[in-house]
């Protein structure tokens, strides 16, 4: 009987093995018609890995057949990953998933399949339990918390449009790294009755502080300490669509925070929110934050073409945030933006190019647009240190200043108007001859 036994053992795993290698054949077949059918060559053949020269002669063949593999594959691996990732709670079952996405993720990042990407980074966000994140985790979403963080440092490269899900993870995270070092869970609310207390507004139940706060310390003691930190510091390694993607990642999650909604939210068949018990109830500032750390890590590196770019995207979120109806909010922009102009001001620009003029640009608009007559007095206190400080190197900058003070000085509001005249005073007696070196003598 016990020889029997083994004799079935073998026969099964020998019929394993042989169903195995029938089903590789079958996938090769797919992958290859389905090239055929995208209108690759006929005599082009797929190469197995075991069919390889030694000297590497056919790796680039065996990277296509990979591809045209991922392509027929991905969407159902992504499936069952999805299933048993939510479905099971068992350690062995967990990890092999997450192994399956972390590859997935990779192989979808060589090959640029940015749908690809997306479904599974959105996957692993979902799981991570971020969606309230002051709600107890389960050891399965501390895995997943920690593989969106593996991805954010190695993938980011090459992650395309999926940083935005990634950012709305590491936003919410940002959250617990601040319970977990000691701070509130708001920058900006001083209308709160309880300064003492942490400031959160949440809609079905209330939540004990030190629950949130032993919550914050599990989840951030199994992360290193500059985890997130990392994501941004790295940045200037970023090519110039990768940094393009990171950026409009934060600008669009950094606009759901300043209204105080959960940057993870979502929306059900009725178009009903199914996340509220996440959200702050104030304006939060991580990615605006994270923007102007961003902004300084990369102005040294990056060419002006591309800082340009970077900048359209980033003066949007600023201006934004600039005008907005917390005093407290609108004022941290304002001061950014000085401190950006400073430096910004210290990479002279040749005759013909208007990047001064461009980055100068939010100031006006928010001269423009803001209600706040303490906050427009701010830009004009700004634009008389830029002034000060920096007309030596103000080219096609000196037009958004000359603006800014021609709205102040048609704004109708004494101080404003007063202190608009003493800037064009200072500017025609100290440094009217720059200002007409740069064929600005009209607009002054």
């Amino acid at each position: 009987t016990k020889a029997s036994t083994t004799t079935n053992v073998f026969n099964r795993k020998k019929q394993q093995s042989e169903q195995f290698a029938k089903e590789r054949e079958h996938m090769l077949r797919e992958a290859e018609i389905k090239r055929r059918q995208a209108g690759g060559s006929a005599s082009h053949k797929f190469i197995r890995l075991d069919d390889l020269a030694k000297g590497g002669q056919g790796l680039e063949q065996v990277d296509e057949s990979v591809q045209e593999i991922f392509l027929t594959l991905w969407e159902p691996m992504h499936q069952v990953f999805s299933e048993m990732l939510c479905g099971f709670d068992q350690q062995s079952i967990v990890q092999l998933c997450l192994t399956g996405i972390r590859m997935a993720v990779s192989v979808a990042c060589h090959y640029a399949m940015e749908t690809a990407i997306n479904a599974y980074v959105a996957t692993l966000v979902s799981a991570t339990e971020l969606q309230d994140p002051f709600r107890q985790k389960s050891a399965r979403a501390r895995q997943c918390i920690k593989l969106v963080m593996i991805i954010a440092h190695n993938e980011g490269d090459r992650l395309g449009s999926g940083w935005e899900s990634l950012m709305k993870a590491i936003s919410q995270l940002s959250r617990l790294q601040v319970l977990a070092l000691g701070g509130g869970e708001h920058m900006f609310n001083t209308t709160d009755p309880r300064p003492n207390q942490l400031q959160t507004i949440f809609s079905s139940r209330e939540r004990d502080e030190a629950q949130m706060r032993a919550v914050s310390e599990e989840v951030m003691n199994e992360l290193e300490a500059d985890t997130i930190d990392r994501v941004f510091v790295k940045s200037p390694a970023l090519g110039a669509e990768s940094i393009y993607a990171l950026v409009q990642a934060m600008a669009n999650v950094g606009l759901v925070e300043l209204d105080g909604a959960n940057v993870m939210e979502t929306q059900g068949a009725g178009g009903g929110s199914h996340a509220e018990e996440g959200t702050t109830g104030a304006p939060r500032v991580f990615c605006l934050q994270k923007l102007v750390e961003v902004a300084d890590y990369n102005i040294k590196y990056r060419s002006r073409i591309q800082w340009s770019n970077i900048w359209r995207i980033m003066s949007q979120q600023f201006t934004v945030a600039g005008i907005h109806s917390d005093p407290f909010v609108a004022q941290y922009a304002i001061d950014s933006l000085k401190q950006l102009s400073i430096k910004f001001m210290d990479k002279k620009e040749n005759r013909g190019f208007h990047f001064q003029e461009a980055f100068m640009q939010p100031f006006e608009r928010i001269m423009q647009k803001s209600t706040i007559n303490s906050n427009r007095e701010l830009i004009l206190y700004v634009i008389g240190n830029i002034v000060d400080a920096k007309h030596h190197m103000l080219a096609s900058g000196w037009k958004r200043v000359i603006s800014v003070l021609a709205i102040a000085a048609e704004s109708g509001n004494d101080e404003l108007v007063i202190l608009a005249f003493s800037i064009a005073q200072k500017i025609c007696l100290q440094h009217f001859q720059a200002v007409a070196n740069n064929n600005n003598f009209i607009a002054l």
